[in-house]
């Protein structure tokens, strides 16, 4: 049998920062890998969550979606269900649309639900309208959602952060250190 150790050595990413600038930016690209990997997925599901709780409660169908970071993002929908409803079922609808101006997190209760509460702080729907709002709604909602992703990856304070809340070291050469 042998034993073979093995030392490192391990740096913060101030430390990093004065001791070599090259390793560096390696290891704040790294920390964003990281970030997009363990972090945005999470994101995502809330979103896809979101989106669902918004369906059921609009009586539209999603059909079909794609979204992600640095990618064109679509939603499909198909509101035949809602156009179906009553005239009174629409009147609770529009009611319900334009009260979520004021509500937060009504779908889901997690932050994704304010990208579609905020469309509608943006835009006052009516009964000859809504429909057409139905359409729009999502796609506004997850092109900001995939924003507003990007722009905190990009962020070199939040991945800063990111790093020091989750007490990230690194080896010499900018990889994370495990």
């Amino acid at each position: 049998m042998k034993t073979i150790k093995k030392q490192f050595n391990v740096y913060s990413l101030e430390e990093l920062k004065a001791l070599d600038t090259e390793a560096y930016e390696v290891a704040i690209q790294n920390v964003r890998e990281d970030y997009t990997e363990t972090q945005i997925d999470f994101f995502y599901q809330d979103m896809e969550e979101t989106m669902k709780g918004f369906a059921d409660t609009f009586n539209i169908s999603i059909t079909d979606y794609s979204f992600g970071i640095y990618h064109n993002s679509y939603v499909n929908v198909n509101i035949d269900d809602y156009m179906d409803l009553d005239n009174g079922e629409k009147k609770d609808l529009v009611k319900k649309a334009n009260n979520l101006q004021y509500e937060d997190c009504s779908f889901t209760g997690v932050t994704t639900d304010e990208y579609i509460t905020d469309y509608f702080k943006e835009n006052e729907v009516t009964y000859n309208d809504l429909h057409k709002h139905l359409e729009d709604v999502l796609h506004v909602a997850v092109r900001n959602f995939t924003n507003d992703l990007e722009n905190e990856l990009e962020d070199d304070t939040n991945i800063l952060d990111y790093a020091i809340d989750g007490d990230f070291e690194f080896l010499e050469d900018g990889r994370i250190y495990y």
